[in-house]
């Protein structure tokens, strides 16, 4: 009964103009999965029971579904709440997949690995349903950390190497699934990735090193701005997220212990309560 509640509560959010939020967290050297909801000025919290051998995963509320990849590299499925078992996703592809990225309307696009390596990518929409998926960008670079920004907009990083691969360069680059346009937004000529679009303002938020080490990053796609520097903290600033509501959500990781830190709609950083004894903290998304 409490699950159903919880997940009652999920589903209720973007009526109520509240952000909810997952994460994978460590305790006591195990990793979870930890949904939050906000309530007030505080989040409520649930630790979800999961595989131990799940690497990363992406929860969609809309379809109560949570998709992960195992420690084999392929991608299975089970309801966020309820008891039903793993099942295999693409059970007939041999190829490994990672970077999972629901879309608020539950549209799950993820990294495919066709060889099995980074070196050949593919960002590719999945069907859990259908049990097929449909290649979105292809390109004889390495493609990551896919996010669907609505509007058949996607944004995403690509990586370049440079001197023989002794360095890599990643930027953040935009597909217009309807025009087929892509386009490169940033030339940072550093590690750029992981964006997420904030409808409210027209930016892109991601992550950048660009400054030595990585730090929170935002472009103004409504026209020809460059990059600007939002935060930039001791420890690094990784996994941006832009929730619905227009609150910006980032991981601060430190020496002892991770933090999830956002900034409000009135440009003002605030530290959530987590539960006790985290220490550290990936995979971050809210909605």
């Amino acid at each position: 009964m409490r699950y159903l509640m919880f997940l009652l509560l999920l589903a209720s959010c973007s009526c109520l103009s509240k952000d909810s939020l997952s994460a994978m967290v460590l305790i006591d050297n195990k990793w979870h999965v930890m949904l939050g909801v906000q309530n007030l000025e505080s989040y409520k919290f649930k630790l979800i029971d999961v595989e131990s051998d799940v690497l990363e995963f992406s929860i969609s509320p809309v379809i109560n579904y949570m998709v992960f990849v195992s420690s084999d590299a392929l991608l299975y499925k089970r309801t966020v709440f309820g008891t039903s078992d793993k099942e295999r996703v693409l059970s007939w592809d041999n190829a490994k997949y990672t970077q999972l990225s629901f879309s608020s309307d539950g549209r799950l696009f993820a990294v495919r690995l066709s060889q099995g390596t980074s070196s050949s990518t593919q960002l590719v929409e999945i069907d859990i349903n259908d049990d097929t998926y449909t290649v979105v960008v292809d390109k004889r670079t390495a493609q990551f950390t896919p996010h669907f920004a609505g509007n058949d907009v996607l944004y995403y990083s690509t990586a370049h190497c440079v001197n023989d691969c002794e360095k890599q360069i990643w930027e953040i680059w935009y597909h217009d699934s309807i025009s087929g346009v892509q386009e490169q937004l940033t030339m940072l000529n550093s590690l750029s990735r992981s964006p997420s679009f904030h409808q409210i303002e027209n930016t892109v938020y991601f992550e950048s090193n660009q400054t030595g080490r990585p730090a929170l990053w935002s472009l103004d796609v409504s026209g020809y701005n460059p990059p600007k520097l939002v935060r930039q903290m001791a420890g690094n600033i990784i996994d941006p997220s832009v929730s619905s509501s227009g609150q910006v959500y980032v991981i601060h990781q430190g020496i002892n212990e991770d933090k999830i830190i956002y900034r409000d709609t009135k440009s003002q950083w605030s530290e959530i309560e987590l539960i006790p004894g985290i220490r550290r903290i990936r995979n971050l998304n809210v909605w």
